[in-house]
């Protein structure tokens, strides 16, 4: 009879936990950043994510959907926000198989650079999220030479990006300044 009560117990104590961590993983606005061959709006752009810059609040999700196959998404782990990237001790903050979904929750306010893997030098296929919140832009101070010189927009806490994953980043990095009266309200 004891061990009967011990595993309902059990049993209330494991569904109670499933429930608050479903709850906690679920709030948030779900967002989407798709993986392409090509651009759907310009062809001649191969191997994008749609969109590049995405802006949320914290707390919010990301999926990232391969909608063609070959592709994955990493954080960079030199762009992810300074606690983060101390706390974790360098190490990556997500990375997912190769032609998977994956979906992930950011807390922290900040900027949060990502790529694939294979197509980063090559294609320059990257893509910048940026947390609103109070700080969010602690990153930008970090940067060198910002609006200067193409090798300082390319550069965070003094690592420069590689191959075409510049000139990604230098077209982000202008559409975050174009649009921080949004991000900041």
């Amino acid at each position: 009879m004891r061990r009967k009560i011990s595993i309902a117990i059990c049993a209330i104590c494991a569904i109670g936990t499933l429930s608050l961590a479903a709850f906690f993983l679920t709030r948030g606005e779900l967002h989407e950043v798709r993986m392409y061959r090509f651009d759907p709006d310009n062809p001649a752009r191969r191997n994008v994510f749609k969109p590049e810059l995405l802006i949320i609040e914290p707390g919010d999700r990301v999926k990232f959907i391969s909608a063609d196959p070959g592709f994955n998404t990493r954080s960079i782990p030199e762009m992810v926000p300074e606690n983060l990237y101390v706390q974790d001790g360098g190490a990556k903050f997500w990375r997912s198989e190769y032609s998977q979904d994956t979906t992930v929750k950011f807390d922290l306010p900040g900027i949060y650079g990502y790529k694939c893997q294979l197509y980063y030098m090559t294609s320059g296929m990257a893509g910048m999220i940026v947390v609103k919140g109070e700080g969010w832009d602690a990153e930008i101070e970090r940067m060198k030479n910002i609006g200067q010189d193409r090798t300082g927009l390319g550069r965070i806490r003094g690592i420069r990006q590689k191959g075409m994953g510049v000139v990604t980043f230098d077209r982000i990095w202008a559409e975050v300044k174009a649009r921080r009266d949004e991000i900041e309200n």
